[in-house]
């Protein structure tokens, strides 16, 4: 699966735009007063103002492999904290030694958890030192409801969604999606790691392509309105 565009809701349009453009250096491909998109690798990154929401979303960037130490340098030399777990900034997927990825995490201007995620069986790699323009796709988007197995079987048959593996859904966490792109379907209540900010439903739209198809999403209210 393939997220190819992302429009999430902002309550602070030019905190993200000076977070974005200036502190991180993501290039703005459009800006006005309402609305700013960037380009994170093949996937277009989209903020909607919208002052009333509450909204907290978790979103991943996905980064090559054996990059993760560079990119905590390039964060914190920026002045960007890490999340930690347990006093630890990088979080694995299984063991050390045997792990499917490795991530970091971050808060944006709106509060946002952003994450840099490496998918070792992906085979991403990249020679120079890490900075933005190795930012592959965006890989995750978080989906916070009230019965995380209905909707991800919701998601499965509406769009062809292909799981790398059924014990990924359960009542409280379900994996929806593979390495290249993912719906994290979360209860509603559930912490959002690394963080003990509980998940939200949270309104966003989404373009992305599944079994060669191309479809358009919107989560609303907690519900997928789409085709």
């Amino acid at each position: 699966m393939e997220l190819r565009k992302l429009k999430l809701y902002s309550k602070d349009i030019s905190a993200q735009l000076d977070f974005y453009k200036n502190v991180l250096g993501f290039e703005a491909k459009f800006f006005d007063k309402n609305k700013i998109s960037f380009s994170a690798g093949t996937t277009q990154l989209i903020f909607e103002e919208d002052r009333k929401s509450n909204f907290i979303y978790h979103f991943a960037f996905l980064i090559p492999n054996q990059k993760l130490e560079q990119a905590i340098y390039f964060l914190e030399k920026k002045g960007i904290e890490l999340l930690k777990r347990e006093g630890e900034k990088i979080i694995y997927f299984g063991t050390k030694e045997n792990h499917t990825g490795r991530a970091i995490y971050f808060f944006d201007k709106d509060g946002n958890i952003a994450e840099f995620i490496e998918r070792v069986s992906l085979n991403l790699e990249a020679e120079e030192d890490f900075n933005l323009h190795q930012i592959i796709k965006i890989n995750e988007i978080g989906m916070p409801v009230d019965k995380p197995i209905e909707v991800s079987h919701q998601l499965i048959n509406q769009y062809k969604i292909q799981l790398i593996d059924l014990h990924h859904l359960n009542h409280i966490f379900c994996w929806v999606g593979d390495y290249h792109g993912v719906f994290i379907v979360v209860k509603n209540g559930r912490d959002w790691l690394p963080t003990k900010l509980a998940a939200q439903s949270n309104d966003f739209w989404v373009e992305f392509e599944s079994s060669e198809e191309v479809y358009e999403m919107e989560f609303r209210d907690g519900n997928i309105l789409g085709k």
